[in-house]
């Protein structure tokens, strides 16, 4: 009898081991695994708008030149724009962390832009954990001031800016509708079918009828075949209250009618 008990203690103490073991290994990981994650995103969240609601103190040493980033970056919220530093007192500043970042502009800047050529802005900076958001915020100002150079001088040109893009870049997305829908569906076609003087016509008289062009023809597969179908121009007529035209929507309906009919 000592022996049973004694095997019973052994065996409960190992399956309690046995237990506890799978507790702390395998279930409290698993529980505590999706509390940190969610730690970690909010403090990487909170980091971020950190970053992008911050004032960057900007040290803009312009030589005379580039007016038109001073009054960029003055006129954009979150940037303090300090002017009067010395170039060879910008990396001093930065690096006790009295700017976030310094724009020098050369001293030839304009008349090299004027004669077609690249003037030349150096980006000086000190790299930090918020670097990279505030380096998007900075590049996307100067990249918008550069716009503005490029179309000046493509207006004195006489050129349009279309001229430098070869690649008109078009999309095209081929996902089959049942996987856009879950389910199959048969073809259905909606088309628009307008007549250049009926349309002048019935604008001139009323404007807001507009609201209903063109008029609409649809073409879709059902039991037994494909069927076509034409909106009833005299029905959208009644719907907007107008019986000043009804003679152009009785045209219409006929010229649709015949249409439909000769298919």
């Amino acid at each position: 009898m000592k022996i049973l008990r004694t095997i019973f203690l052994k065996e409960l103490l190992d399956t309690v081991r046995d237990r506890r073991t799978l507790f702390v290994m395998v279930i409290f990981p698993l529980l505590l695994f999706p509390v940190l994650m969610t730690l970690i995103t909010a403090v990487q969240t909170s980091q971020i708008k950190k970053a992008e609601d911050k004032v960057l103190r900007v040290g803009l040493i312009l030589n005379g030149n580039a007016a038109g980033l001073r009054t960029l970056l003055s006129s954009r919220e979150g940037f303090a724009v300090i002017e009067g530093i010395h170039p060879d007192s910008a990396r001093a500043f930065l690096e006790r962390d009295s700017l976030d970042a310094a724009i020098i502009v050369s001293d030839r800047f304009d008349r090299t832009v004027e004669d077609g050529g690249k003037g030349t802005v150096t980006f000086a900076y000190r790299f930090t954990d918020e670097y990279s958001i505030s380096e998007r915020r900075l590049k996307e100002t100067l990249r918008d001031f550069e716009k503005g150079l490029v179309e000046k001088r493509f207006a004195r040109l006489g050129v349009q800016p279309d001229i430098v893009e070869a690649v008109a870049l078009q999309e095209q997305d081929i996902t089959p509708l049942k996987e856009k829908l879950g389910r199959d569906r048969p073809p259905y076609m909606i088309l628009g079918a307008c007549n250049p003087t009926f349309a002048a016509e019935v604008l001139d008289a009323e404007p807001e009828l507009g609201l209903f062009m063109p008029c609409n023809v649809v073409v879709y597969e059902a039991v037994g075949g494909t069927r076509v179908g034409a909106v009833d121009p005299s029905v959208m007529l009644e719907m907007a209250g107008d019986s000043g035209l009804i003679g152009v929507a009785a045209e219409v309906r006929a010229r649709l009618q015949a249409a439909v009919e000769a298919i």
